[in-house]
């Protein structure tokens, strides 16, 4: 449903805020060929005091692998993952990834050393390299592995658990209460304030504009609070309240609306025009709590998930799923489940990714609802999507261009 880009974008074109721009750069210029040779030479020096990373030269293939970072630990068995840059014959430019290997653990406690045994490669994640590319790099690493004499400072592995530990426990700790979530059958925009409202005095006028959301929101005083959205206004008795559409406003109100736009004008997106042009008012929520909109294109198109025990809304652009077995809608937000009998009034439960149904896992990865698979366990998507997050991210910098900051 195409329609809920363009209400949140004619929204967004009315923003306020105006953001400064910063360029940076530097004196010389770093291509990828001097930035390995650089590693390179970083890497030799710290082979040399037993220390990582490491370099591996062979048949034409450079490797520079980084300290393994410790995914799980069991004595003796541990599994880990490694940043790892390489260059090979038939490539023009380094590429940068990560390996995931699992082997045993030898420790001297009396000088402080593990070695690592029998190490073997469980995967890899180089979305720059070929099929073709991948399997010679596994080949050249389990060639080499073998010869290789792996040690990590104790200490260092020692920190590595505990980091591992503390941020299991953390993930346990985060927050998954539900948010607010409306569900609508109409064009509707949700605007969120940040907690309670708070007004700013406007110079020079008697009206307030609430500081704590990106829209144009102001308050007369005297009952009667005023947004724009594009080329509409909307009108509440106060910022919590009901919206309604109003064909006018105050001339102060708009002439304030026009000075805040052309302030914001240098910083405001662009409208994208691949999205329809909006002739009649949405419907306005405001939250002042954390909240998600869900949209269908008029009523509810439910439709059967082949090959599966579930259904979905056609006609939206949202991730809802029904769960025909325990009759239980289930909806995706920012890579978390919730749950909840009822699509229109809640309320919603999180749910954790062991307490998934596992009809989920069987939903078709060419069908309509393919994309939720990366946060349903066990799936490929899933997997490649943790991948994806653990390889270190690079960037090319010009160091040629004068600093300039306004």
């Amino acid at each position: 449903m195409k329609y809920a880009r363009a209400f949140g974008q004619m929204f967004v074109l009315s923003l306020v805020c105006v953001c400064g721009k910063a360029a940076v750069a530097q004196d010389s210029t770093v291509t990828p060929d001097s930035a390995m040779a650089q590693v390179a030479a970083a890497a030799n020096v710290a082979n040399a005091a037993n220390e990582w990373p490491r370099q591996m030269d062979s048949a034409g293939w450079t490797v520079v692998m980084y300290q393994p970072q410790v995914e799980s630990f069991k004595m003796p068995d541990m599994d880990a993952r490694a940043a790892v840059s390489l260059k090979g014959p038939e490539m023009k430019e380094p590429q940068f990834g990560a390996v995931w290997v699992t082997c045993t653990v030898s420790a001297d406690h009396e000088n402080r050393m593990v070695q690592l045994i029998d190490l073997k490669v469980t995967d890899t994640r180089f979305p720059g390299l070929s099929g073709i590319q991948v399997e010679k790099l596994i080949a050249f690493l389990e060639a080499e592995i073998p010869t290789w004499k792996l040690d990590i400072e104790l200490d260092r592995l020692l920190a590595d658990l505990e980091t591992a530990e503390v941020s299991g426990s953390k993930s346990d700790r985060l927050n998954n209460d539900a948010p607010a979530v409306y569900f609508r059958t109409e064009p509707t925009v949700l605007v969120i304030v940040d907690g309670k409202p708070i007004l700013r005095e406007i110079e020079g006028s008697t009206y307030k504009y609430v500081a704590n959301t990106p829209y144009f929101m102001i308050d007369d005083g005297f009952g009667t609070c005023y947004l724009k959205g594009g080329q509409f206004w909307y009108s509440a008795a106060k910022v919590e309240g009901d919206w309604k559409s109003v064909s006018s406003v105050p001339s102060e109100v708009t002439q304030l609306a026009q000075k805040a736009q052309a302030a914001a004008a240098s910083s405001a997106p662009q409208p994208d025009s691949g999205v329809p042009v909006i002739t009649s008012p949405p419907k306005v929520i405001v939250s002042t709590r954390p909240a998600d909109l869900l949209l269908s294109d008029g009523t509810p198109e439910w439709v059967a998930l082949e090959g599966t025990g579930l259904m979905y809304i056609k006609n939206s652009e949202n991730d809802i799923l029904k769960d025909l077995e325990t009759q239980q809608t289930y909806i995706l937000l920012a890579g978390r489940w919730f749950r909840s009998s009822s699509l229109e009034k809640g309320p919603w439960k999180h749910v954790p990714p062991d307490q998934v149904p596992s009809e989920f896992a069987r939903i078709p990865a060419g069908s309509d609802m393919a994309s939720v698979r990366a946060s349903v366990p066990g799936t490929e998507e899933a997997r490649a999507a943790v991948l994806e997050s653990s390889i270190p991210e690079t960037a090319a910098v010009d160091r040629n261009k004068t600093l300039t900051v306004q």
